[in-house]
């Protein structure tokens, strides 16, 4: 497997212990959107991360003052510390200018190439792999239809709307962000929705067949999405998921 030396450039917490981080790298990438990286965060240990994306151009999501690179690779991920343990501490306390070493790009979840209207749910670091596939299909058809489904405990944890601000626009009319606040007792408006995706997705995609399903975050939100959408009709042929942790 193809192994690199990362240096840490940017570093900005999301919400409380959850960060986003941008490394440089002077190695060749080919990287597709859904795939990961191994970071090594201690001795012979290393932790899978999915990546928001890898470009000679530094990402625009926040203001990095980073330039763009005349060799190598920025490679950007969402990393969240809240589990504890080894590699949390690790993150939480990496400085700019540290170098890790780097496994990777791995992994086989990515888009599934067609025209049909995509619907992608996540939670918390979930998002990551969804950035750049969604990228992917805007950035090739402006009109394509997608319904992101971000689950959140509160709206105060939502960090959806920061990686996506260019496409939220009458430009690409058919992309839709649905944020769903667990602790919330009633809906805020259209797009900011009380309950769990298990329950709000089936309300707003009536026609469950006609989608494609991307799953990716916490292992029981994906478990039961899955078991809420093959009770819907899917299948593996339209449902694609990446689990967290164990």
């Amino acid at each position: 497997m193809p192994r690199s030396n990362f240096k840490l450039v940017y570093k900005k917490e999301l919400i409380s212990k959850t960060y986003f981080l941008v490394f440089q790298t002077n190695s060749e990438m080919d990287f597709k959107p859904g795939q990961f990286f191994s970071l090594e965060v201690a001795p012979k240990t290393f932790r899978s991360y999915s990546t928001v994306s890898v470009s000679k151009n530094p990402p625009t999501y926040f203001e990095t003052n980073l330039k763009t690179l005349e060799s190598g690779f920025y490679i950007s991920f969402m990393i969240s510390t809240k589990p504890g343990g080894a590699a949390s501490t690790y993150f939480e306390e990496i400085k700019t200018g540290q170098e890790l070493s780097a496994i990777g790009p791995n992994g086989k979840f990515a888009l599934n190439i067609n025209n049909k209207p995509k619907a992608f749910i996540a939670t918390g670091t979930g998002l990551a792999p969804f950035v750049p596939m969604i990228e992917k299909v805007l950035d090739k058809d402006k009109e394509s239809e997608i319904k992101l489904f971000f689950a959140v405990w509160n709206k105060e944890s939502d960090f959806a709307d920061q990686f996506f601000a260019k496409y939220l626009n009458q430009n690409y009319p058919n992309f839709k962000i649905y944020t769903v606040i667990d602790e919330a007792t009633e809906d805020l408006d259209e797009f900011n929705l009380a309950g769990r995706v298990t329950s709000v997705v089936p309300k707003i995609i009536s026609e469950a067949n006609s989608y494609d399903y991307y799953l990716c975050g916490h292992p029981a939100m994906v478990t039961a999405m899955n078991e809420v959408l093959e009770g819907l009709g899917g299948n593996n042929e339209n449902i694609f998921m990446e689990k967290f942790g164990k």
